[in-house]
């Protein structure tokens, strides 16, 4: 199904509907999920060489499958992975650890973030969690809307010397 978006992205020259890759070097995933046996696009899963044998094996068998590294997914061969399948605007949406492991390589150019008009205690962890960047990674807001007191803002990073 193309939904309200179809027209938008063919006249981007996008797909009519965009993929989904799932970052797992353990594989312990649903393949038998909507995500990959109802998707238009094959869902791509994005792992590592040495992935449980018989967990790659269901990878391959529910869609398309970008290995990038071993051990843990070496995210810079993931993303020219994703490139050299023609998808050239990714859109992450990932925890902490993702993001933080993003942001580290240099590989994050924007950020979107969501404030609901909520206080909650707990012990979470930071919106990066992971080693830290070289350097602070600087943004600067792109836009910003409000909806029902829900604060959504979209930052862009700017390059380092950049102003």
């Amino acid at each position: 199904a193309q939904g309200q978006f179809g027209a938008l992205r063919a006249a981007a020259g996008q797909g009519a509907v965009s993929a989904i890759a799932v970052v797992s070097a353990r594989l312990d995933l649903d393949f038998g999920s909507p995500l990959y046996c109802e998707a238009s696009v094959p869902t791509i899963t994005v792992t590592v060489a040495d992935a449980p044998p018989e967990r790659l094996a269901a990878a391959r068998a529910a869609g398309d499958v970008l290995i990038a590294g071993s051990g843990q997914v070496d995210l810079s061969l993931a993303m020219d992975g994703l490139m050299s399948r023609g998808l050239r605007r990714i859109l992450c949406e990932g925890g902490p650890r993702l993001l933080g492991a993003l942001a580290a390589e240099g590989l994050l150019d924007e950020l979107c973030l969501s404030l609901s008009p909520k206080l909650l205690a707990g012990d979470a962890v930071r919106i990066l969690n992971g080693p830290a960047p070289a350097a602070p990674v600087n943004l600067a807001i792109s836009s910003m809307l409000t909806e029902d007191d829900f604060v959504f803002v979209r930052y862009r990073v700017i390059a380092e010397g950049a102003a």
